[in-house]
């Protein structure tokens, strides 16, 4: 039981080397994956290096190891890597072939210095031009535009050996809030949150999309008590049966302050697992 206890956490540490403290936990709690940031990232021979240390010393090889790489501003990797733009930005040129190379290329970079994930694509729309968090991190203002440029990244993603994440489910699109901060509420009603924050995710997932994030992110229409990472009615009605999706559901960060203010951490993770089929 302490061991899928552990597979069910993706944790985050300090500095760009292992410390000892760190590999007793990795041997403890043994982890389901990791999450890299800029903290932990100097140079390609560095990051190779970081992450043969965390697959020698898992318990459970082969461990995730995460990173969120989007372009644009969420880049987590140092400059001797290619920085992609904005996901906006690649959805101007209006092909999706090229957000297929753009991942494509991003895929092989991670591959090569050992990270098997990222945190990508964002299948949020665009739909609030006050949103403090999307913005252009979204590929559009429309679902269909959202939908073409999300799955040919993922797609770009996938077929070069990196595991694809659509976030933030429901949608993060149409907040006025930064969820990183303070727990948004949408005030949509049902019809429009399906056919516009919903329809890229039910599009991610008929495609084969792996892993979908949950937000911390309130949806009156959809559960008036609980945001969508502590929701049955969304991560299991909705997500689950209705949607049809059966792979990995992983929560937005249980560090965010959003949570922190009204949820004790070890509580709000209890609470999550508690409340969806895995």
């Amino acid at each position: 039981i302490r061991e899928k206890v552990g597979q069910l956490l993706m944790i985050g540490f300090q500095g760009t080397k292992l410390s000892s403290e760190f590999i007793d936990q990795l041997q403890e709690y043994r982890p389901g994956g990791v999450i890299l940031f800029s903290r932990n990232l100097m140079t390609a021979e560095q990051i190779a290096q970081l992450t043969n240390s965390l697959q020698e010393h898992t318990p459970n090889s082969p461990l995730l190891i995460a990173i969120d790489q989007e372009g644009g501003r969420v880049s987590r990797l140092p400059q001797d890597f290619t920085i992609f733009p904005s996901a906006s930005t690649v959805a101007t040129c209006q092909s999706p072939d090229v957000a297929y190379a753009v991942a494509e290329i991003t895929a092989k970079e991670l591959r090569a210095v050992g990270i098997n994930m990222n945190m990508a694509p964002v299948l949020d729309v665009s739909s609030n031009p006050e949103n403090p968090i999307i913005g252009n991190r979204a590929y559009g203002n429309y679902p269909s535009q959202v939908c073409i440029f999300g799955t040919a990244t993922m797609q770009g993603l996938k077929n070069n050996g990196i595991i694809p994440c659509g976030k933030h489910f429901p949608g993060h699109g149409d907040t006025f809030i930064d969820s990183h901060r303070a727990l948004p509420t949408v005030s949509r009603n049902e019809k429009e949150v399906r056919e516009i924050d919903l329809f890229p995710f039910a599009q991610g997932i008929n495609a084969g999309v792996d892993l979908v994030m949950t937000s911390h992110i309130c949806f009156e229409a959809l559960d008036p008590k609980k945001p969508a990472t502590f929701s049955s009615l969304i991560l299991n009605n909705l997500l689950r049966e209705e949607l049809g999706f059966g792979g990995v559901v992983v929560s937005d960060s249980m560090n965010m302050h959003s949570l922190q203010k009204n949820y004790d951490s070890v509580d709000a993770a209890v609470e999550a697992l508690s409340l969806i089929h895995i």
